[in-house]
């Protein structure tokens, strides 16, 4: 049985990132990933944030791979869906990743990947913090997915850049629809302003939040598939 955790190793630390010490980030400080508590827990020892700005790559390593990868059993998943649950122990926890192993059963490689990275998004707009940090949570889980599924395709023999441009065709042409249809109703709400004058304001509230949050929703549908289509087009080098 061959780990793809060491092909993913770099991916992961390419969104985990060097030292951060955010203050509305509940991990606090933070290292290639690695919370301080994480790394008190894994030396067995009190620690400071001075330890966890000199941890090493290769502590960092051995640490994903005992506490997350090896937790979520993920040798024993298909290649691709074993990384994207991975990811999804590190980002949001071991309990949240094996809650959510069910969705890559019965499914082929390809459709794990996408159905675990949709989970991903709606798990994240849920969050109070999502106006903070969502645009860089869709990033990351948008280039986890291409890399996933890009690992899929490769170790099944497949054609991976094919693969992958068809996901990005898809994607562009969600958001082109998704931008026609908020132009439209951006425009429908335009013209019916003036018609609107003489209604009472609780009306026009009750029939405008549910015309705002609806662009809202196609403006972020638009955004977030330009983001995947980018993330499919540079996964192609896999």
């Amino acid at each position: 049985m061959k780990s793809t955790f060491p092909a993913y190793l770099p991916e992961l630390l390419k969104h985990e990132g060097g030292y951060v010490d955010h203050p509305r980030d509940p991990g606090g400080a933070t290292n290639l990933g690695i919370t301080l508590n994480t790394l008190r827990d894994w030396r067995g020892r009190p620690v400071t944030k001075a330890d966890v700005r000199a941890l090493s790559r290769a502590e960092a390593a051995a640490i994903y791979e005992a506490r997350y990868w090896n937790k979520i059993n993920a040798d024993y998943m298909p290649a691709g869906p074993d990384a994207a649950l991975f990811d999804v122990a590190v980002n949001s926890g071991v309990g949240r990743a094996k809650q959510w192993e069910p969705l890559i059963r019965g499914k082929g490689p390809v459709d794990a990947v996408k159905a675990v990275c949709a989970r991903r998004r709606a798990f994240f707009r849920s969050l109070r913090t999502f106006d903070v940090f969502g645009k860089g949570w869709m990033r990351r889980v948008n280039s986890v997915e291409a890399w996933c599924i890009a690992w899929a395709v490769k170790t099944a023999g497949g054609d991976v850049k094919g693969t992958l441009q068809r996901e990005a065709a898809a994607s562009d042409k969600t958001t082109k629809h998704a931008w026609a249809a908020a132009g439209g109703g951006a425009a429908t709400a335009g013209t019916a302003a003036p018609q609107a004058a003489g209604v009472d304001w609780i009306t026009l509230i009750a029939v405008g939040v549910p015309v705002a949050l609806a662009l809202a929703w196609l403006v972020y549908i638009a955004v977030s598939n330009v983001s995947r289509a980018t993330a499919m087009k540079e996964a192609q080098n896999v």
